[in-house]
């Protein structure tokens, strides 16, 4: 080996070191490995929190410091006993998560009489806690808090908190479920409650966010974004609103004739009148599955048509032809071979077509906030068309022999649909809020 080789190697080394350290200092640093944890009450040993041996008492899990990230899960349909303040910090990117595994019922959490609260997080943030059942305790029954600082994203969802029953109330900041301040040094932010049930308590609340008996400057900082939602009281709150418009009504009946004239009228008796006309089951279900495939096609279609055209105008096209397709459709078993796939082709291709652009006139009429839960309620006449049509076509087949004038008055409607709907958004656009 030559000199030149000899003095090549070290310089070699020196430059492969030197770019490593370049490479590790640009390098962001590790982000910590998140984990799970699993909790079995019902378990007889404890074990070191993991999926096959995880730990059977919350003490257990409560000696534990959890991380950014991590998930905690109780069994569901076992039983805890005794109060819960597990440990640790998440981040903005990567909250902790408290919730439930397997199958069953919601797994509980059940202190003592002698316990303050049945589940406590103190100046701890970036927790999402869900899907528990939460029970005892003498003052709380969630007790959120801290004693300094601002504590960020705290949110609660899908949770039962009940039966928390203690002496005297000596202040006015107790109760089932507490997200307040232990000193006058702590704020809320981004808090949100979602589905939670409060109920059955001699304490002062039900469901708390902020309070606390603090003499506060009248400068001093403010909880923000805090969020309580309960799903009956938006979807009740947001019906009772929706209904003093007439464009909700309007879109209403024109989604319970959609109902009527599908699942109701053809996809309930179509199978049965193809029987009436020697067609076997076999080729009455064949028809209808051919209808499903078309019916892909045609709603696909209606999505992008819908972000470009009236929605009012595509609307009354939809009915208006499926009307005159149901009027056809006792014709159609009189006419060789193409009869019927005809009507199956313009019938499939209409049939949940309607359901884009009612999408979005309930968009356009209520917003985007309030269009979701109205849709809800407009597609539960849906429903109703549906089950009217099912009853009335088979108490008139039982008694005139044919479905001809059933067929007939489902198409009528879809004609009567495709007037209606012109209507639509047509004068003041009326603005619904969500409650909180």
């Amino acid at each position: 080996m030559t000199l030149s080789r000899i003095s090549a190697v070290p310089l070699f080394l020196f430059l492969e070191f030197a770019l490593f350290s370049l490479l590790a200092q640009a390098l962001p640093p590790a982000q910590p490995t998140a984990h799970s944890w699993f909790v079995d009450c019902s378990s007889s040993t404890s074990g070191d929190g993991s999926a096959i041996h995880p730990w059977n008492t919350l003490a257990g899990a409560q000696a534990h410091a959890f991380g950014a990230g991590d998930r905690i899960a109780l069994k569901r349909g076992t039983v805890c006993h005794g109060s819960f303040a597990p440990q640790g910090n998440g981040s903005a990117a990567n909250p902790i998560r408290l919730t439930a595994y397997g199958e069953g019922q919601r797994p509980r959490i059940v202190a003592t009489a002698n316990d303050r609260q049945a589940l406590l997080l103190f100046n701890q943030q970036y927790w999402q806690i869900d899907s528990l059942d939460i029970s005892g305790g003498n003052t709380y029954g969630m007790f959120v808090t801290g004693d300094k600082g601002t504590l960020h994203h705290i949110y609660l969802k899908n949770l039962y908190v009940h039966d928390v029953v203690g002496g005297g109330l000596k202040n006015k900041d107790n109760g089932l479920v507490v997200v307040g301040p232990s000193s006058i040094n702590v704020f809320f932010d981004d808090v949100l409650v979602d589905g939670v049930i409060a109920a059955h308590t001699n304490q002062w609340a039900g469901i708390l966010i902020g309070g606390g008996n603090f003499p506060y400057a009248a400068d001093a900082p403010l909880n923000t974004q805090v969020t309580k939602q309960n799903p009956l009281a938006i979807a009740f709150g947001t019906l009772a609103m929706a209904s003093k418009s007439r464009d909700f009504w309007l879109l209403f009946f024109s989604f319970f004739i959609c109902g009527a004239s599908t699942n109701g009228y053809v996809g309930t008796h179509l199978i049965a009148m193809c029987s009436d006309h020697g067609l076997t089951e076999v080729q009455g279900a064949s028809l209808l599955a051919a209808m499903g495939i078309f019916d892909l096609f045609g709603t696909t279609l209606s999505g992008w048509l819908s972000d470009r055209f009236n929605n009012r105008v595509l609307l009354f096209w939809y009915y208006g032809l499926r009307g005159l397709s149901l009027m056809y459709l006792p014709h159609a078993f009189g006419i060789d071979f193409f009869g019927l796939p005809i009507f199956a082709l313009f019938y499939g291709l209409d049939w949940i077509a309607t359901v884009p652009p009612t999408v979005r006139l309930a968009t356009d009429v209520f917003g985007k906030e309030a269009a979701p839960v109205v849709f809800g309620w407009v597609v539960a006449g849906h429903q109703l068309g549906a089950a009217f049509a099912a009853l009335g076509a088979g108490m008139l087949r039982a008694s005139l022999g044919t479905y001809t004038v059933a067929s007939m008055i489902s198409g009528g409607l879809c004609l009567v649909a495709s007037v209606i709907v012109l209507r639509i958004n047509r004068g003041e656009r009326p603005v619904v809020p969500l409650p909180a």
